[in-house]
């Protein structure tokens, strides 16, 4: 089984207000190192 994974692009014109909701209602991350990144996805 094949796992593809999607980065969301935050653009940087959104307000300190719209990316708090969509950290907290959908999760949403900025996107780190490699390694830590499959760790938080796969845990």
């Amino acid at each position: 089984m094949e796992v593809v994974a999607q980065i969301a692009v935050i653009p940087l014109f959104q307000s300190p207000n719209v990316l708090s909701v969509l950290v907290e209602k959908f999760g949403i991350k900025p996107i780190t190192t490699p390694e830590a990144d499959l760790k938080a996805i796969l845990g």
